[in-house]
């Protein structure tokens, strides 16, 4: 899990919590950055357990508090590679990139590939950052 980035959590990415006990991280929702005293991140946080909003929690500029602390939460990319398959003494086929470039998009994967198709596949690629 990312730390906490004030910076991006000012410009509205977002944002999970992990309460002190538990491993898991759950959605939280950013209310102010500018409460005043020591701690001036106010939140709101979800319960993992029924996910009921459970908390307003006030945290400090690093994103901890006395139960929470506060990460960037993951974000989801998408990407086209271009792949050969290989058939596999199995019978089934196993794609093997063909080049080490990841392309935004299927149509610029196709347009950079020129159109030769015939032994090629172009394969979406999802990963969380």
């Amino acid at each position: 899990m990312k730390p906490f980035d004030l910076g991006k959590a000012k410009a509205g990415e977002p944002v999970v919590s992990q309460r002190h006990t538990s491993r898991n991280y759950v959605p939280a929702r950013i209310l102010c950055f500018d409460a005043l005293g020591q701690n001036p991140i106010v939140a709101l946080v979800k319960d993992e357990i029924d996910g009921e909003i459970e908390v307003v929690e006030r945290l400090n500029l690093s994103g901890i508090s006395a139960y929470y602390t506060l990460f960037m939460a993951p974000v989801k990319r998408t990407g086209w590679i271009i792949c050969r398959p290989w058939l596999l003494s199995s019978g089934n086929y196993n794609l093997e990139p063909a080049y080490s470039v990841l392309f935004p998009t299927e149509e610029k994967a196709r347009e950079a590939f020129g159109g030769r198709f015939d032994d090629y596949q172009i394969a979406k690629v999802e990963w969380k950052e």
